[in-house]
């Protein structure tokens, strides 16, 4: 199993503001890292704060086990404005070593922006919205979002919805936002959100395409810019919060029901699950990190 955002935890990669690694959520277990030529480890010394994708990166305050089978308690020490091993946020972090590679039984961190840190000169990839951990979900299970879809009740907003990368999932599978002018008072709100423009072949990286507010009267009342890219099996939209009353519109042809959709302000950040099977043997799990060709590190988690 995958540690989020494990690509993004070298001490060669700085904070991202907008996509910092936050390790608050994670279930307690034991992980270990693979990267580019082999398995990384979490630094013996000091890290500057801002590196390893976080604000708060966590190191190990003492030396790996040497001797296959052996395992050990170690000081995780968090780097925070004030110290480089703060005396009130500590963290023990056992490691043990398995021949060639070691594991870490790590826990949940107390604020978002402290994560463990893995891959001394690891280098950062770049940025891919495609990868499973760098975009969301906005939920369309119902259809109340396709541009065949009048609007019988309240009309719905995006306006609670977070800036970011977003892939629409309905019943079916993956959708797109609607390439035509829906009508006025469609989409379950009363001014839909359309695209002016065709979705990007595989072979485009991301591009930029103009999103259209309709009104009453004309197709195109309100302007702004969104970028897409095509991922293969579905597209990625990097949306920003509508006005009142407009809302994101599909392309597909699923007839409405009543049965209320999934906030669309919900987070849909992922849960982790810790379990695996045997902590040192060979028969463990063995899980991509992420299905894309940007893919630098590889996590596994395991249990005794």
């Amino acid at each position: 199993m995958e540690l989020y955002r494990g690509k993004y935890r070298g001490t060669k990669c700085p904070f991202n503001n907008t996509k910092p690694v936050c390790d608050k959520n994670i279930q307690e277990g034991w992980y270990k890292v693979k990267g580019l030529n082999g398995f990384l480890q979490m630094p013996e010394s000091r890290i500057d704060v801002g590196l390893c994708g976080t604000n708060y990166p966590i190191w190990l305050n003492g030396s790996h086990p040497t001797d296959h089978g052996n395992e050990t308690e170690l000081k995780g020490c968090i780097t925070d404005a004030d110290s480089y091993c703060s005396p009130s946020q500590n963290i023990t972090v056992k490691v043990k070593k398995c021949s060639t590679f070691h594991v870490y039984h790590l826990v949940q961190t107390k604020i978002c922006q402290t994560a463990y840190c893995f891959g001394i000169d690891e280098p950062c990839p770049p940025f891919d919205p495609c990868g499973v951990y760098e975009h969301r979900e906005l939920s369309n299970l119902n259809g109340d979002r396709s541009s065949m879809c009048p609007t019988v009740e309240r009309p719905k907003s995006d306006e609670a919805l977070e800036q970011g990368w977003r892939t629409i999932r309905g019943s079916s599978g993956s959708q797109v936002i609607s390439s035509h002018c829906p009508d006025y008072y469609s989409c379950n709100t009363q001014y839909p959100v359309w695209i002016n423009g065709s979705i990007p072949t595989e072979e485009e990286d991301i591009v930029q395409r103009e999103a259209c507010v309709r009104n009453e009267t004309v197709c195109c009342a309100e302007r702004f810019n969104v970028f897409v890219k095509n991922c293969s099996s579905h597209i990625v939209y990097n949306l920003r919060p509508t006005q009142a009353a407009q809302r994101y519109c599909t392309d597909d042809q699923i007839k409405c029901t009543s049965t209320p959709t999934t906030p669309d302000e919900e987070d849909k950040t992922p849960t982790y699950n810790g379990t695996g099977i045997k902590l040192c043997g060979k028969h463990f799990m063995f899980v991509p990190l992420a299905m894309t060709m940007l893919t630098v590190l590889t996590i596994e988690s395991f249990e005794i």
